[in-house]
This record gives structure tokens, sequence and C-alpha cells, in this order.
């Protein structure tokens, strides 16, 4: 998720996340929860982990093979 530097710092990513959250939670198998896994720059963790999101490393490793 991206919000153009304009919108940035008014909440709008708040509300983005939140209501992709309701979607996958609504869509996710009777079952069980759903799995979501992301990766984040410094300036986003904040966002994330105010909506529950916890730091996976060093149990997960985020990797990129770039040719």
């Amino acid at each position: 998720m991206v919000v153009h530097p304009e919108y940035q710092r008014k909440g709008l990513g708040d509300v983005i996340l939140k209501s992709m959250l309701r979607k996958i939670n609504q869509e996710a198998p009777s079952d069980g929860k759903p799995y979501i896994s992301l990766f984040s720059d410094e300036a986003g963790r904040r966002l994330y982990q105010k909506n529950g999101f916890k730091n996976s490393t060093p149990g997960e490793l985020g990797m990129v093979l770039k040719s």
C-alpha cells in the first residue's frame, strides 16, 4: 500500500489499511484466520504496528532477487 506524499500523515493510510483488513477477514475461511505478511519501510512501521502487526524478524526474513 502506498499513499501519495501529498496525502501522507493525514490518516488516509489507516483508513485504507483498516478497510483492507476488514475485507480480508470477511473473506477468510470460516475455519481459521488469514495469515497476512508484508514488508514495510521505516516510515510505515508505526501504522502497521498500531493496527496489530508485529515485527517478524528474526523468525522470518524478507528477500528479493534483482536481475
